[in-house]
């Protein structure tokens, strides 16, 4: 995506107060076309004006770079890599093939590769822009984590904006701004709010109280041009009031247009526009004329995300359902993408449409976890679980299965938890005893890392009571390699040494040597809480392990559900 229409400045508008900043883009930009890329962090509150500067950047720079752009959302779960999907047209065509490839079960990681050998490759220097970081997906994230660390000696230079006003010191992207911290080439700039004199240039020529327009504002540059644009011989309460009373001079055609778009929460074709508003064509040119909404390329957008949240605010909630349920319709009577998956169940969300969330969290769930978006995933298959009871059990099954495994990718607990102990209701419904005593030690596990001690136990010694009156198969074997452990933690050096006994014989037996290592491991290190003797074995077990590609059985045990891959 490329901004739309001339690069800079839009008609009529000025920027102010900007210079400190640009100056650091170009200073960085140059370094990029010399071969020393580099991240540039530009950061401030809505409404400051952080895509005017990177615009007005963009469009200074653009007879000499490649500029590409793309948009993150305001989705409670992001598209994965949104932003970068909206730049992978205007890239090689081996970006695209590795997406393809990625989408196919590919790990995600041969995409960042691709994106990175493609800007060193290119023949100028890249200009690559992810705005609105802030509603970045987990994988987008690891994303700029990834190019970041590898951009130094790449004639490319990447800019991202943020909100600094809506993360919190617990928020994704407070973590990746932690671990850029020490990173070389990492250049930031915080956007401040207008003064007093500059806020007066903007109002230069209207009859307005500047002093009372900077107080209103508090010099936040999209405030300003609402407050100026709405009403030119008065200044309204807030910028509520602004955007709703440019929304009033609009005619029903413009009304619908731009309620339909606000419920998109996104840009969009006007195709697509026009099948959720009558006499699109009209209400678009007319609410394009009027300010509320712009142009970039082959979509049509808010001019400002703030005047979307307005208008979505100011749309009875009968109506925004009935949107929601036409867009709905209207993705889905077409051939679905998978990208479009995260849209289709935000909208089936918003309009109540249980069905079509049961049909496609999961999916979308799938494609975010296939990305690296594991929180995404966890959220999607959230959505789905909540409403698993209309499913046959061995659906639900599966859907608690794939579930466990996000959350355990987030290290969420108590989800995880839950989704265990609902996992295991099911499974005895179904009779299916060696699952049964699967979950039980996984569920052991969960106790145990919850500081659960005597249930955990408890769930141990049950997943082996179970399993044992089965056929003696891998379960069986981690069951004892369990006990063993927990043997360990709580000095039972006794009941560490009977299970090993166990387990060690029937792994032999099975041929699991990866099992039989971890069995060993767990057992020596019981025995050496009362002896010194022990040391050298314990490294020959490490060893062997790792010549064995087995290192991380000695330390996970399968402990994560066994996964079926959700069917397409």
């Amino acid at each position: 995506m490329r901004y739309g229409g001339a690069f800079g400045r839009a008609p009529g508008s000025v920027l102010l107060e900007r210079g400190v900043a640009l100056r650091t883009l170009t200073t960085a930009f140059r370094r990029a076309a010399e071969g020393a890329g580099g991240l540039v962090l530009l950061s401030g509150e809505a409404g400051v004006g952080k895509t005017s500067a990177v615009r007005h950047f963009a469009g200074s720079v653009h007879t000499s770079a490649r500029v590409l752009v793309g948009l993150c959302e305001p989705l409670s779960s992001p598209r994965p890599l949104a932003p970068l999907l909206d730049v992978v047209p205007s890239m090689g065509g081996g970006v695209a093939r590795t997406l393809a490839r990625v989408r196919g079960g590919t790990p995600a990681s041969e995409l960042f590769d691709s994106v990175l050998g493609e800007l060193a490759g290119h023949a100028q220097v890249s200009l690559l822009v992810f705005e609105d970081l802030h509603w970045a997906d987990e994988a987008t994230l690891d994303l700029v984590r990834y190019l970041t660390r590898r951009l130094a000696s790449v004639h490319a230079l990447l800019v991202v904006t943020y909100r600094d006003d809506e993360i919190g010191r617990t928020h994704p992207l407070s973590v990746l701004l932690g671990d850029l911290a020490p990173i070389a080439g990492v250049q930031r700039i915080a956007l401040d709010r207008l003064s007093r004199s500059a806020v007066a240039e903007l109002a230069a020529g209207r009859v307005v109280d500047v002093d009372q327009l900077h107080q209103l504002t508090g010099g936040n540059p999209f405030f300003i041009n609402e407050v100026l644009a709405a009403a030119p011989d008065a200044i309204p309460g807030s910028v509520r009031a602004a955007v709703r009373g440019r929304l009033a001079r609009l005619s029903d055609a413009g009304v619908a247009v731009v309620e339909a778009l606000a419920v998109l929460s996104t840009s969009a074709p006007p195709d697509l526009v026009g099948e959720l508003a009558r006499d699109a064509p009209e209400g678009l040119r007319e609410a394009i004329d009027r300010g509320l909404l712009t142009v970039t390329g082959p979509v049509v957008a808010f001019r400002h995300e703030l005047a979307r949240m307005t208008v979505l605010d100011a749309v009875p909630s009968f109506r925004r359902v009935l949107l929601h349920r036409s867009v709905l319709a209207a993705l889905l009577k077409k051939e679905l993408e998978d990208d479009q998956l995260a849209l289709v169940v935000e909208h089936a969300v918003q309009a109540g449409d249980d069905a079509a969330v049961l049909a496609y969290a999961p999916l979308a769930g799938q494609r975010a976890a296939a990305l690296g978006a594991h929180r995404e995933a966890a959220a999607h298959y959230g959505r789905a679980i909540a409403l698993a009871d209309a499913l046959p059990l061995a659906e639900q099954v599966r859907l608690l299965q794939a579930a466990c495994f996000e959350y355990y990718a987030n290290a969420d607990l108590a989800a995880i938890t839950d989704c265990c102990a609902r996992l295991l209701r099911l499974q005895r419904q179904l009779g299916d005893q060696l699952a049964v005593g699967d979950s039980l030690r996984w569920l052991s596990f969960l106790r145990w890392s919850a500081g659960l001690a005597r249930e955990s136990l408890r769930l141990a010694n049950e997943a082996v009571r179970v399993l044992e009156v089965m056929p003696p198969g891998p379960e069986l074997v981690r069951a004892y390699a369990h006990l063993v452990e927990l043997g360990f933690y709580i000095h039972d050096v006794q009941s560490a040494r009977r299970y090993a006994e166990l387990g060690s014989a029937l792994a032999q037996r099975l041929d699991l040597p990866d099992l039989e290592l971890r069995v060993r491991y767990f057992a020596n290190a019981a025995r050496m809480l009362h002896s010194d003797d022990g040391w050298d074995e314990l490294e020959e077990i490490r060893e062997a392990a790792v010549a064995g590609g087995n290192l991380e059985h000695i330390y996970d045990d399968g402990r994560a559900p066994r996964i079926r891959r959700l069917p397409s």
